[in-house]
């Protein structure tokens, strides 16, 4: 069964979120944990680096991460979907870097994989055709967008495209 994840008020009794910074700190409290928390009254909380990047604790036998824990407190409710980070830095947890997102949407602001040796989101060398390729996902879905001679016209394609289908989420990549 899975844990309920803690009260909002409950977190902004024992977390105070600096919103310039983008960093949760530990209060002081008279509780249970008063022993617990002495040692760690305002330190730096979330310092846990996850699997995929991101800052996160255990609150509550809960494993959270701060961005979403940062929304809850902030916004007195926690996010119905995804906290997208604008800069597409996972440890930038500034207010200003953070915005509620559907999948698909944060998806659109990824960057180019790893293994994209150029680092140019959606553009890929066609050894058949001997020409830059582009494409570009929404919804889990793939557009052909074209086939182009150099790299410079295949990446503008792509940041047009991804301009026009993702909004205010694209995310063209590195260019050349």
């Amino acid at each position: 069964m899975k844990k309920p994840l803690p009260e909002i008020e409950y977190l902004r009794k024992i977390l105070r979120y600096e919103p310039d910074a983008g960093k949760l700190f530990w209060l002081h409290r008279d509780d249970v944990f008063a022993l617990f928390n002495a040692r760690l009254a305002g330190k730096e909380a979330f310092t846990i680096i996850d699997r995929d990047g991101y800052s996160a604790s255990r609150i509550c036998g809960k494993f959270l991460l701060a961005h979403r824990v940062i929304w809850a407190i902030v916004y007195g409710s926690w996010p119905a979907h995804c906290i997208d980070h604008i800069n597409g830095i996972k440890a930038d947890n500034r207010l200003s870097n953070l915005r509620e997102a559907t999948q698909s949407e944060n998806g659109c602001n990824r960057p180019a994989p790893k293994h994209n040796i150029r680092g140019i989101k959606g553009v890929s060398w066609n050894n058949r055709d001997g020409k830059w390729h582009v494409r570009i996902t929404k919804h889990g879905c793939c557009k052909h967008i074209g086939y182009f001679d150099n790299i410079t016209d295949a990446a503008a394609a792509y940041a047009k495209a991804a301009t026009e289908l993702h909004g205010k989420f694209a995310n063209q990549g590195a260019q050349p």
